[in-house]
């Protein structure tokens, strides 16, 4: 049996804006992965709320994914689906792009030996503005989040990873601007199931 570990934020966590629930197992991404890639892949569920790439909160270790991350590498996974990111262009930080890029490049460097996915997050829109999310995203936040997918790209190709752009396949809600809805979850099953797939079959 081969092991998915999917590591991300509130997106991988299944967050639904609508309510601030977690979608069910078959309804969220993680959980229809496992359906579609069936009893020979155990996919390990490890998204968080507010979990960030590489800044460092006053939350605990178990939110920047940079320090927690090697907790979960311990587990042996076979492949890891990386998503994380946007949650350090929130406005406390404000960090120069240039700043981020290094700082993301820094927090994969583990997944190196491992056989990756980097998934670039959907940019934030407008609706974020008129949401609950507007005490920790503005318009800066919403810019930077428009020069992350070749950022995530060039650093998925120093590791070696597969590199999937969530802006080519599904759009944020306008109801957050930054969470998704089900069938967002359900294409991004879909098309991991696809990546992960072709990853083993040339293995």
């Amino acid at each position: 049996m081969k092991k998915i570990l999917c590591f991300g934020d509130s997106n991988t966590f299944g967050y639904n804006p609508k309510d601030s629930s977690r979608y069910d197992k078959n309804i969220r991404w993680t959980g229809l992965l496992s359906n579609i890639l069936g009893k020979d892949f155990e996919i390990i569920e490890a998204g968080l709320n507010n979990r960030h790439c590489f800044t460092q909160t006053d939350m605990g270790r178990e939110f920047t994914g940079s320090i927690v991350l090697q907790d979960y590498l311990e587990q042996k996974p076979d492949c890891v689906v990386f998503g994380l990111g946007i949650n350090d262009l929130q406005l406390f930080y404000n960090y120069e792009i240039d700043y981020f890029e290094q700082e993301f490049n820094k927090a994969i460097q583990p997944l190196k030996d491992y056989k990756t996915i980097i998934v670039c997050p959907a940019k934030i829109s407008d609706d974020i503005l008129s949401s609950i999310f507007i005490v920790q995203f503005d318009k800066n936040s919403i810019e930077k989040s428009k020069y992350l997918p070749p950022i995530y790209k060039k650093a998925a190709e120093k590791i070696g990873a597969e590199f999937l752009d969530l802006n080519d396949i599904v759009k944020v809600s306008n109801i957050d601007g930054l969470h998704f809805e089900p069938d967002a979850h359900k294409i991004i099953a879909e098309e991991l199931a696809k990546i992960i797939s072709n990853i083993f079959m040339s293995c």
